[in-house]
Protein backbone atom coordinates (compact mmCIF):
# COMPACT_ATOMS: atom_id res chain seq x y z
CA UNK A 1 0.00 0.00 0.00
CA UNK A 2 1.15 3.63 -0.62
CA UNK A 3 2.15 5.80 2.51
CA UNK A 4 -1.22 7.53 2.24
CA UNK A 5 -3.19 4.33 3.26
CA UNK A 6 -0.57 2.91 5.14
CA UNK A 7 -0.59 6.10 7.34
CA UNK A 8 -4.80 5.88 7.87
CA UNK A 9 -4.47 2.48 8.43
CA UNK A 10 -1.75 2.60 11.22
CA UNK A 11 -3.08 6.11 12.15
CA UNK A 12 0.30 7.41 11.80
CA UNK A 13 1.61 10.32 10.04
CA UNK A 14 3.26 10.63 7.00
CA UNK A 15 5.86 12.67 8.19
CA UNK A 16 6.64 10.38 11.27
CA UNK A 17 6.43 7.41 8.74
CA UNK A 18 9.39 8.72 6.57
CA UNK A 19 11.13 9.87 9.85
CA UNK A 20 11.15 5.85 10.62
CA UNK A 21 12.41 5.13 7.38
CA UNK A 22 14.87 7.27 7.21
CA UNK A 23 15.85 6.46 10.28
CA UNK A 24 16.41 2.64 9.17
CA UNK A 25 13.06 1.45 11.37
CA UNK A 26 10.74 0.41 8.51
CA UNK A 27 12.27 -0.90 4.79
CA UNK A 28 9.34 -0.34 2.38
CA UNK A 29 9.91 -1.33 -1.38
CA UNK A 30 10.87 1.90 -3.27
CA UNK A 31 10.38 2.67 -7.15
CA UNK A 32 12.08 5.89 -7.05
CA UNK A 33 10.41 8.09 -4.72
CA UNK A 34 7.14 6.00 -4.24
CA UNK A 35 7.13 3.94 -1.55
CA UNK A 36 5.07 0.51 -1.06
CA UNK A 37 4.26 -0.60 2.65
CA UNK A 38 3.28 -4.15 3.09
CA UNK A 39 1.91 -6.08 6.14
CA UNK A 40 5.64 -6.43 7.62
CA UNK A 41 5.82 -2.74 7.46
CA UNK A 42 2.58 -2.69 9.74
CA UNK A 43 3.78 -5.37 12.00
CA UNK A 44 7.17 -3.18 12.39
CA UNK A 45 5.32 -0.33 12.87
CA UNK A 46 3.29 -1.57 15.96
CA UNK A 47 6.32 -3.00 17.87
CA UNK A 48 7.67 0.39 16.98
CA UNK A 49 4.74 2.14 19.03
CA UNK A 50 4.50 -0.43 21.37
CA UNK A 51 8.13 0.22 22.10
CA UNK A 52 7.60 3.82 22.26
CA UNK A 53 4.96 3.09 24.84
CA UNK A 54 8.06 1.25 26.63
CA UNK A 55 10.12 5.17 26.39
CA UNK A 56 12.69 3.50 24.38
CA UNK A 57 14.71 5.20 22.26
CA UNK A 58 15.21 5.28 18.27
CA UNK A 59 18.55 3.68 18.52
CA UNK A 60 16.87 1.00 21.18
CA UNK A 61 13.88 0.52 19.28
CA UNK A 62 16.38 -0.63 15.97
CA UNK A 63 18.64 -2.83 18.25
CA UNK A 64 14.89 -4.87 19.43
CA UNK A 65 14.08 -4.64 16.06
CA UNK A 66 17.18 -6.33 14.64
CA UNK A 67 16.54 -8.86 17.61
CA UNK A 68 13.38 -9.80 15.32
CA UNK A 69 14.45 -9.86 12.39
CA UNK A 70 17.75 -11.74 12.86
CA UNK A 71 15.64 -14.44 15.16
CA UNK A 72 12.68 -16.06 16.46
CA UNK A 73 13.02 -14.87 20.18
CA UNK A 74 13.64 -18.61 21.21
CA UNK A 75 17.05 -18.58 21.08
CA UNK A 76 18.44 -18.53 24.87
CA UNK A 77 21.42 -15.80 23.70
CA UNK A 78 18.46 -13.57 21.96
CA UNK A 79 16.32 -14.63 25.05
CA UNK A 80 19.32 -13.40 26.99
CA UNK A 81 19.92 -10.09 25.19
CA UNK A 82 16.83 -8.78 24.98
CA UNK A 83 15.75 -8.95 28.69
CA UNK A 84 19.07 -7.33 29.15
CA UNK A 85 17.73 -4.48 27.13
CA UNK A 86 14.06 -4.67 29.02
CA UNK A 87 16.27 -4.96 32.49
CA UNK A 88 18.05 -1.81 31.78
CA UNK A 89 15.18 0.02 30.60
CA UNK A 90 13.08 -1.30 33.62
CA UNK A 91 16.01 0.48 35.99
CA UNK A 92 15.37 3.69 34.30
CA UNK A 93 11.46 3.77 34.36
CA UNK A 94 11.83 3.15 38.16
CA UNK A 95 14.19 6.13 38.40
CA UNK A 96 11.58 8.37 36.66
CA UNK A 97 7.87 9.40 37.69
CA UNK A 98 5.57 6.67 39.25
CA UNK A 99 3.37 7.65 36.55
CA UNK A 100 5.16 5.66 33.78
CA UNK A 101 3.13 2.55 35.13
CA UNK A 102 1.51 1.36 31.38
CA UNK A 103 5.11 1.29 30.48
CA UNK A 104 6.27 -0.83 33.14
CA UNK A 105 3.40 -2.93 32.90
CA UNK A 106 4.35 -3.55 28.35
CA UNK A 107 8.04 -4.21 30.25
CA UNK A 108 6.47 -6.67 32.98
CA UNK A 109 4.55 -8.66 30.18
CA UNK A 110 7.83 -9.08 27.44
CA UNK A 111 9.89 -10.53 30.82
CA UNK A 112 7.24 -12.76 31.53
CA UNK A 113 6.60 -13.95 28.39
CA UNK A 114 10.19 -14.65 27.65
CA UNK A 115 10.28 -16.90 30.99
CA UNK A 116 7.77 -18.98 29.54
CA UNK A 117 9.97 -19.25 26.27
CA UNK A 118 12.69 -20.24 28.90
CA UNK A 119 10.69 -22.99 30.01
CA UNK A 120 9.54 -24.43 26.92
CA UNK A 121 10.32 -28.06 25.95
CA UNK A 122 7.37 -30.12 25.42
CA UNK A 123 7.33 -30.04 21.66
CA UNK A 124 7.66 -33.67 20.04
CA UNK A 125 10.95 -34.45 18.73
CA UNK A 126 11.11 -35.02 14.97
CA UNK A 127 14.05 -36.99 13.27
CA UNK A 128 14.31 -38.31 9.89
CA UNK A 129 11.01 -37.90 7.99
CA UNK A 130 10.40 -41.41 6.35
CA UNK A 131 9.59 -39.08 3.05
CA UNK A 132 13.60 -38.49 3.10
CA UNK A 133 14.63 -41.75 3.32
CA UNK A 134 14.49 -42.44 -0.62
CA UNK A 135 17.21 -39.26 -0.73
CA UNK A 136 19.35 -41.03 0.82
CA UNK A 137 22.13 -42.40 -0.65
CA UNK A 138 25.82 -43.27 -1.19
CA UNK A 139 28.34 -40.75 -1.77
CA UNK A 140 30.46 -42.71 -3.71
CA UNK A 141 28.52 -45.39 -5.65
CA UNK A 142 25.15 -43.76 -5.45
CA UNK A 143 23.20 -46.82 -4.21
CA UNK A 144 20.12 -46.04 -2.18
CA UNK A 145 21.42 -46.07 1.53
CA UNK A 146 19.98 -49.35 3.75
CA UNK A 147 18.44 -48.23 6.99
CA UNK A 148 19.26 -51.19 10.11
CA UNK A 149 18.38 -51.20 13.91
CA UNK A 150 15.94 -48.15 12.95
CA UNK A 151 13.96 -46.53 15.90
CA UNK A 152 10.90 -45.34 14.05
CA UNK A 153 8.63 -43.02 15.87
CA UNK A 154 5.77 -40.85 14.29
CA UNK A 155 6.78 -41.36 10.88
CA UNK A 156 10.21 -40.21 12.02
CA UNK A 157 13.58 -42.49 12.09
CA UNK A 158 14.85 -41.02 15.84
CA UNK A 159 18.16 -43.99 15.54
CA UNK A 160 19.31 -46.10 13.16
CA UNK A 161 22.58 -47.21 11.39
CA UNK A 162 23.04 -46.32 7.36
CA UNK A 163 25.06 -48.52 4.73
CA UNK A 164 26.12 -49.25 1.89
CA UNK A 165 27.06 -52.46 -0.16
CA UNK A 166 29.83 -50.54 -1.45
CA UNK A 167 31.04 -50.18 2.55
CA UNK A 168 30.30 -46.66 3.27
CA UNK A 169 28.27 -46.44 6.86
CA UNK A 170 26.26 -43.53 8.77
CA UNK A 171 24.70 -43.31 11.63
CA UNK A 172 21.11 -41.51 13.11
CA UNK A 173 21.48 -39.73 16.11
CA UNK A 174 18.24 -38.36 17.85
CA UNK A 175 17.08 -37.97 14.71
CA UNK A 176 20.29 -36.23 12.55
CA UNK A 177 22.18 -38.03 10.17
CA UNK A 178 25.88 -38.10 11.24
CA UNK A 179 28.32 -39.21 8.18
CA UNK A 180 31.58 -39.42 10.68
CA UNK A 181 33.08 -36.46 8.38
CA UNK A 182 34.02 -34.32 11.67
CA UNK A 183 35.40 -30.47 11.33
CA UNK A 184 38.65 -31.01 13.28
CA UNK A 185 40.38 -27.91 11.94
CA UNK A 186 41.03 -24.61 14.22
CA UNK A 187 39.58 -22.05 12.25
CA UNK A 188 35.79 -22.47 13.35
CA UNK A 189 33.94 -23.31 15.82
CA UNK A 190 29.95 -24.25 16.19
CA UNK A 191 28.16 -20.82 17.53
CA UNK A 192 25.67 -21.88 19.70
CA UNK A 193 25.23 -18.51 21.51
CA UNK A 194 24.51 -17.23 17.75
CA UNK A 195 26.97 -14.27 18.11
CA UNK A 196 27.53 -14.24 14.61
CA UNK A 197 23.93 -12.58 14.50
CA UNK A 198 24.63 -9.79 17.27
CA UNK A 199 26.29 -6.24 17.04
CA UNK A 200 26.40 -6.35 13.13
CA UNK A 201 26.50 -2.41 13.00
CA UNK A 202 23.98 -0.21 10.92
CA UNK A 203 25.60 -0.59 8.14
CA UNK A 204 25.65 -4.22 7.76
CA UNK A 205 21.96 -4.53 9.34
CA UNK A 206 20.33 -2.03 6.53
CA UNK A 207 21.94 -3.34 3.61
CA UNK A 208 21.14 -7.47 5.29
CA UNK A 209 17.29 -6.72 5.39
CA UNK A 210 17.68 -5.36 2.08
CA UNK A 211 19.10 -8.91 0.53
CA UNK A 212 16.48 -11.35 2.34
CA UNK A 213 13.49 -8.88 1.40
CA UNK A 214 15.34 -9.26 -2.40
CA UNK A 215 15.73 -12.74 -1.53
CA UNK A 216 12.19 -13.72 -0.45
CA UNK A 217 11.09 -11.49 -3.75
CA UNK A 218 12.26 -13.87 -5.59
CA UNK A 219 11.28 -17.24 -3.56
CA UNK A 220 8.03 -16.08 -3.37
CA UNK A 221 6.53 -16.95 -7.36
CA UNK A 222 8.10 -20.32 -7.33
CA UNK A 223 6.13 -23.22 -7.15
CA UNK A 224 7.74 -24.89 -4.17
CA UNK A 225 4.83 -27.40 -3.00
CA UNK A 226 6.23 -30.90 -2.55
CA UNK A 227 9.47 -29.59 -3.80
CA UNK A 228 13.01 -30.20 -1.92
CA UNK A 229 14.78 -27.08 -0.23
CA UNK A 230 17.87 -27.30 0.53
CA UNK A 231 20.27 -24.92 2.44
CA UNK A 232 24.37 -26.07 3.97
CA UNK A 233 26.66 -24.06 6.04
CA UNK A 234 24.25 -22.83 8.49
CA UNK A 235 26.79 -22.12 11.19
CA UNK A 236 27.04 -19.25 9.45
CA UNK A 237 24.16 -17.05 8.94
CA UNK A 238 20.88 -19.32 8.21
CA UNK A 239 18.14 -17.51 5.96
CA UNK A 240 15.57 -20.42 6.21
CA UNK A 241 15.49 -20.34 9.43
CA UNK A 242 14.49 -17.11 9.77
CA UNK A 243 11.85 -17.18 7.18
CA UNK A 244 10.59 -21.01 7.84
CA UNK A 245 6.68 -19.19 8.42
CA UNK A 246 6.76 -17.96 4.85
CA UNK A 247 8.04 -20.90 3.38
CA UNK A 248 5.41 -23.72 1.90
CA UNK A 249 5.03 -26.35 4.62
CA UNK A 250 4.52 -29.24 2.40
CA UNK A 251 8.32 -28.79 0.93
CA UNK A 252 11.67 -31.71 2.47
CA UNK A 253 13.73 -29.54 3.63
CA UNK A 254 17.83 -30.55 3.75
CA UNK A 255 19.93 -28.60 6.19
CA UNK A 256 23.41 -29.47 6.55
CA UNK A 257 26.21 -28.49 8.79
CA UNK A 258 29.76 -29.77 9.96
CA UNK A 259 28.85 -29.46 13.08
CA UNK A 260 26.24 -31.89 14.81
CA UNK A 261 25.80 -29.70 17.66
CA UNK A 262 24.69 -26.64 15.52
CA UNK A 263 21.82 -28.89 14.10
CA UNK A 264 20.91 -30.27 16.90
CA UNK A 265 20.28 -26.76 18.57
CA UNK A 266 18.30 -25.52 15.17
CA UNK A 267 16.63 -28.75 15.05
CA UNK A 268 14.79 -28.20 18.90
CA UNK A 269 14.51 -24.35 17.83
CA UNK A 270 12.41 -25.35 14.59
CA UNK A 271 10.53 -28.49 16.73
CA UNK A 272 9.59 -25.57 19.65
CA UNK A 273 8.11 -23.42 16.42
CA UNK A 274 6.39 -26.37 16.04
CA UNK A 275 5.75 -25.26 12.10
CA UNK A 276 5.26 -29.10 11.47
CA UNK A 277 7.69 -29.55 8.48
CA UNK A 278 9.45 -32.15 7.06
CA UNK A 279 13.71 -31.78 7.67
CA UNK A 280 16.37 -33.93 6.85
CA UNK A 281 19.21 -32.55 8.82
CA UNK A 282 22.65 -33.80 7.87
CA UNK A 283 26.12 -33.61 9.76
CA UNK A 284 29.05 -33.61 7.23
CA UNK A 285 31.97 -31.55 7.08
CA UNK A 286 32.96 -33.22 4.08
CA UNK A 287 32.20 -32.08 -0.21
CA UNK A 288 30.63 -35.09 -1.24
CA UNK A 289 26.98 -35.90 0.96
CA UNK A 290 25.79 -38.98 1.10
CA UNK A 291 22.47 -37.60 -1.14
CA UNK A 292 20.70 -38.53 -4.33
CA UNK A 293 21.43 -37.23 -7.62
CA UNK A 294 19.63 -34.66 -9.12
CA UNK A 295 17.61 -34.48 -5.75
CA UNK A 296 17.46 -30.43 -4.88
CA UNK A 297 14.86 -28.06 -6.65
CA UNK A 298 15.68 -25.30 -4.73
CA UNK A 299 19.24 -23.95 -3.07
CA UNK A 300 18.84 -21.18 -0.63
CA UNK A 301 22.05 -19.29 1.43
CA UNK A 302 23.01 -16.25 3.16
CA UNK A 303 26.92 -16.48 2.41
CA UNK A 304 27.06 -19.97 2.27
CA UNK A 305 29.29 -19.85 -0.83
CA UNK A 306 31.56 -17.66 1.31
CA UNK A 307 31.12 -19.59 4.74
CA UNK A 308 32.16 -23.11 2.32
CA UNK A 309 35.20 -21.45 0.62
CA UNK A 310 36.76 -20.25 4.27
CA UNK A 311 37.23 -24.04 4.79
CA UNK A 312 37.32 -25.79 1.40
CA UNK A 313 39.48 -25.05 -1.74
CA UNK A 314 36.44 -24.12 -4.26
CA UNK A 315 33.22 -22.81 -4.39
CA UNK A 316 30.48 -25.68 -3.48
CA UNK A 317 28.68 -25.26 -6.50
CA UNK A 318 31.31 -27.70 -7.68
CA UNK A 319 30.63 -30.50 -5.02
CA UNK A 320 26.72 -30.32 -5.00
CA UNK A 321 25.65 -29.47 -8.48
CA UNK A 322 25.31 -33.44 -8.55
CA UNK A 323 22.69 -32.69 -6.33
CA UNK A 324 20.72 -30.20 -8.76
CA UNK A 325 18.27 -31.20 -10.77
CA UNK A 326 17.92 -29.67 -14.12
CA UNK A 327 16.25 -26.28 -13.76
CA UNK A 328 17.01 -26.10 -10.12
CA UNK A 329 17.49 -22.73 -9.08
CA UNK A 330 20.00 -21.36 -6.10
CA UNK A 331 18.85 -18.26 -4.76
CA UNK A 332 21.81 -17.07 -2.29
CA UNK A 333 23.32 -13.91 -0.94
CA UNK A 334 26.78 -13.26 -1.53
CA UNK A 335 29.84 -10.80 -0.21
CA UNK A 336 32.65 -9.96 -2.46
CA UNK A 337 35.38 -7.50 -1.85
CA UNK A 338 38.09 -6.77 -4.81
CA UNK A 339 40.72 -9.34 -5.86
CA UNK A 340 43.71 -7.23 -4.31
CA UNK A 341 42.05 -5.71 -1.73
CA UNK A 342 43.87 -5.95 1.82
CA UNK A 343 40.64 -7.53 3.28
CA UNK A 344 40.55 -10.27 1.17
CA UNK A 345 44.30 -11.22 1.86
CA UNK A 346 43.91 -10.73 5.71
CA UNK A 347 40.87 -13.11 5.07
CA UNK A 348 42.74 -15.55 3.40
CA UNK A 349 45.02 -15.61 6.32
CA UNK A 350 42.49 -15.70 8.83
CA UNK A 351 41.17 -18.81 6.88
CA UNK A 352 44.30 -20.75 5.28
CA UNK A 353 42.15 -23.99 4.60
CA UNK A 354 39.92 -22.26 2.18
CA UNK A 355 40.77 -21.70 -1.77
CA UNK A 356 42.09 -19.24 -4.13
CA UNK A 357 39.24 -17.76 -5.82
CA UNK A 358 36.95 -16.93 -2.96
CA UNK A 359 35.28 -13.65 -1.79
CA UNK A 360 35.10 -11.89 -5.20
CA UNK A 361 31.68 -12.05 -7.20
CA UNK A 362 33.36 -12.29 -10.66
CA UNK A 363 35.01 -15.55 -9.49
CA UNK A 364 31.47 -16.89 -8.20
CA UNK A 365 29.70 -16.11 -11.50
CA UNK A 366 32.36 -17.66 -13.73
CA UNK A 367 32.39 -21.00 -11.53
CA UNK A 368 28.37 -21.02 -11.54
CA UNK A 369 28.84 -21.35 -15.02
CA UNK A 370 31.39 -23.43 -15.40
CA UNK A 371 29.44 -25.86 -13.43
CA UNK A 372 26.52 -25.41 -16.08
CA UNK A 373 24.30 -22.38 -14.66
CA UNK A 374 23.32 -18.93 -15.71
CA UNK A 375 23.52 -16.46 -13.09
CA UNK A 376 21.37 -13.22 -13.06
CA UNK A 377 22.95 -10.68 -10.24
CA UNK A 378 21.54 -7.44 -8.38
CA UNK A 379 23.96 -5.43 -6.56
CA UNK A 380 22.17 -4.88 -3.15
CA UNK A 381 25.21 -2.09 -1.79
CA UNK A 382 28.13 -1.46 -0.24
CA UNK A 383 29.48 -2.04 3.78
CA UNK A 384 32.02 0.26 4.58
CA UNK A 385 32.33 -0.57 8.25
CA UNK A 386 31.69 -3.73 10.26
CA UNK A 387 31.80 -4.58 13.59
CA UNK A 388 35.13 -6.65 14.39
CA UNK A 389 34.36 -10.50 15.09
CA UNK A 390 34.31 -13.39 13.18
CA UNK A 391 34.91 -13.44 10.00
CA UNK A 392 34.90 -9.45 9.66
CA UNK A 393 38.20 -9.00 11.82
CA UNK A 394 39.77 -9.59 8.14
CA UNK A 395 37.38 -6.55 7.08
CA UNK A 396 39.43 -2.95 7.10
CA UNK A 397 37.06 -0.25 6.88
CA UNK A 398 37.07 1.93 4.25
CA UNK A 399 36.92 -1.17 1.95
CA UNK A 400 33.42 -1.91 0.41
CA UNK A 401 31.95 -5.77 1.14
CA UNK A 402 29.25 -5.41 -1.70
CA UNK A 403 26.77 -7.45 -1.07
CA UNK A 404 24.79 -9.16 -4.02
CA UNK A 405 21.28 -11.12 -4.68
CA UNK A 406 22.39 -13.92 -6.99
CA UNK A 407 20.07 -16.28 -8.74
CA UNK A 408 21.30 -19.18 -10.73
CA UNK A 409 19.78 -21.90 -12.54
CA UNK A 410 21.10 -25.39 -13.01
CA UNK A 411 20.52 -25.92 -17.25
Amino acid sequence: MKIGAFSQQSQVSKDTIRYYVSEGLLFPECSGRQMQFSERDLDDLNRIQQLKSMRFSIQEIKAVLQIYRMSNVIEPSTIEEYDALLQKKESQLREEQIHLKESLAYLAGERARLSRLRKIDQAEHSGVPLSAVSLLHCPHCHKQLQIEQAEIRQNYIHRGKLSCTCGYQADIRDGIVCTGNVYTGAYDQPDLKRELYHDTGNEWDICMQKCTDLMMKQIRPLELEGRVIFEANINGFFFTYHFLRELPKNALFIFVDKYEEILRMYKRYIEILGDGLEVLYLADAGENYPLKNQCVDLQLGFMGENEYTFYHKQHQIFDIKRLLKPGSRTIQVYSSCEIDSQTRQRQMLQYPEGGERRGNISYLVEDYKACGCSVDLIRVGEVLHTKKHHSYQAHVDGEALTLYVYHAQMN
